[in-house]
């Protein structure tokens, strides 16, 4: 593989790396969003019953595509953390 290939495959990363990070964003934005909503209404944080419909829901979705269910739980974890960790700021 040629030094130009690799360093047009970095770049994609990059690209797709970048756009990652601005739905992360978005998704922060919309689980502050729920903080208020449950907050007003004196509604618990988490919600098992919720996360684990979430996760199975990705997990299947994720199947579908080929992703490692490891990886999927994983992430869905880093997720999940941090929206109670940004629902509980308020």
């Amino acid at each position: 593989m040629s030094e130009g290939k690799l360093d047009e495959l970095r770049s994609e990363i990059d690209t797709l790396d970048e756009q990652i990070l601005v739905l992360f964003d978005e998704r922060q934005r919309v689980s502050k969003q729920i903080g208020f909503i449950k907050n007003e209404n004196g509604w618990p944080i988490v919600d098992e019953k919720r996360k684990a419909l979430a996760l199975s829901t990705r997990l299947e979705f994720a199947q579908g595509i080929g992703l490692s269910e490891k990886d999927v739980k994983d992430i869905f974890e880093l997720f999940h953390k941090k929206a109670v960790e940004i629902q509980r700021e308020d």
